[in-house]
């Protein structure tokens, strides 16, 4: 149990340990958590939750020691600033800024890593050939980042042409999709596989309003009941899983099969990343903890 923690001074990570609580012997897991500007260790009640929380915290010690290299990378990224004039719609430059700056150390030292470091040898071998690494993930980001503020742009313009159309419904419903993908800490809690997707599910909604018509706005209604539905669902049992320290990747996997089941319902010339239908969400559902 120790806080404000600024670099590996704190030894090994075993990956279990043994609580003793009224003479009974409770398993319990060493985690190292992201506070922002800090990592603090905690003991955990799964094994699971202990690695999700791992990585973020490796992520933060990383991003600490590497401060320097990821803001000149953030600086090189192109039209940043056009970027940043299009996130004022939903963030601050502020927040833009450190959201991508997490978002390549996350990139750089965590994703398709075999390993978690345990200690301060596996740490440094982690943080071995870093700005190569920094250098990488900026190019992915790089690559991203033009789809994902086009897409945007375009749909925020086909949400503002469709206001007083009667269609006010449907309008609003899109308009809260987008909010709930784009929480304050989207660009570092969103895994990356989906936030990747983040173009394609703006081109798709863009796609339903220029589609929608006073005819078909039942059925939409309807379609977004059952979304609503999937969703209300994965919220309930988000929160049972966090009070019971409980971290489930099918739950995950849930979340982001809505979305993709939205692309496959309004546009599918566009492609859903992996296949799904209503059948596939109840299997899916039945997958979760």
């Amino acid at each position: 149990h120790e806080d404000n923690i600024t670099s590996w001074t704190f030894g090994d990570v075993p990956e279990q340990i043994s609580v003793n609580h009224g003479g009974i012997e409770i398993p319990s897991f060493p985690a190292v958590i992201d506070r922002g500007d800090s990592v603090s260790l905690r003991l955990v009640p799964t094994v699971a939750l202990a690695k999700s929380l791992t990585e973020y915290g490796v992520m933060r010690l990383a991003a600490i020691q590497q401060k320097k290299a990821i803001k000149t990378q953030i600086r090189w990224l192109p039209d940043l600033e056009g970027h940043a004039l299009i996130a004022s719609q939903f963030s601050t430059k502020e927040n833009l800024h450190r959201g991508l700056k997490d978002l390549v150390a996350k990139l750089a030292f965590i994703e398709n890593q075999k390993f978690l470091p345990k200690d301060e040898t596996d740490f440094e071998t982690l943080m071995s050939n870093a700005i190569e690494k920094i250098s990488v993930a900026s190019q992915q980001l790089a690559n991203v980042l033009p789809k994902f503020f086009s897409a945007y742009q375009e749909l925020q313009l086909a949400i503002s042409e469709r206001k007083g159309t009667g269609v006010d419904e449907v309008v609003a419903a899109i308009k809260s999709q987008v909010k709930r993908l784009m929480p304050d800490d989207f660009w570092l809690a969103t895994p990356w596989m989906w936030l990747q997707r983040y173009p394609t599910y703006f081109r798709s909604a863009k796609f339903r309003l220029e589609k929608l018509s006073k005819a078909t706005i039942r059925q939409e209604l309807e379609m977004e009941d059952q979304f609503g539905n999937h969703l209300a669902n994965h919220e309930k049992a988000l929160q049972r899983h966090q009070s019971q320290g409980i971290h489930d990747v099918e739950l995950t996997k849930f979340r982001w099969m809505v979305e993709e089941l939205r692309i496959s319902t309004f546009s599918q010339q566009l492609g859903t990343l992996i296949p799904v239908s209503e059948k596939r969400m109840e299997k899916q559902w039945l997958k979760v903890e």
